[in-house]
């Protein structure tokens, strides 16, 4: 039996309305309705902002110190970091471990804040590289 997913944002009367015309119609025809709610925020722009300064701020430290993708992630072959194979190999990889997101755009701010934590204290204890979080006002892309 192939099981249908239905995505709904429910953030004005009218998508409550429709949401609520939906439940009816398909209780009335399957009779069974399985429901999984959340209502934190996705990430928002400056947050998704943040996370591509601060991707490219962990690049300039790994290959300033001496950690490029051969030493940290692929030994054959000498790679310099960008802010997207940041992104791509090392806070992808993570967030997809912490929150079973793939896309960077999906998670809640407080994930933002645990997968950097996570990411912080290695780099730190590892290679004694700290790359603080992009506060508002540097945020921004230059």
């Amino acid at each position: 039996m192939k099981n249908n997913v239905e995505f709904w944002r429910v953030d004005s009367q009218d998508t409550k309305d429709a949401l609520h015309k939906f439940i009816d119609e398909t209780y009335a025809q399957k009779k069974v309705i399985t429901f999984t709610l959340t209502n934190e925020k996705k990430a928002s722009i400056k947050q998704f902002n943040a996370l591509h300064v601060w991707c490219e701020r962990m690049a300039d430290a790994l290959n300033e110190s001496g950690n490029d993708m051969r030493k940290t992630l692929k030994e054959s072959v000498a790679i310099p970091w960008t802010m997207l194979t940041v992104k791509s190999q090392i806070w992808k990889h993570i967030q997809l471990i912490v929150c079973g997101k793939e896309s960077t755009k999906e998670p809640s701010p407080s994930e933002y804040a645990e997968i950097y934590e996570i990411l912080n204290r290695h780099f730190s204890e590892k290679y004694g590289i700290h790359v603080a979080w992009p506060q508002k006002e540097s945020s921004e892309k230059q």
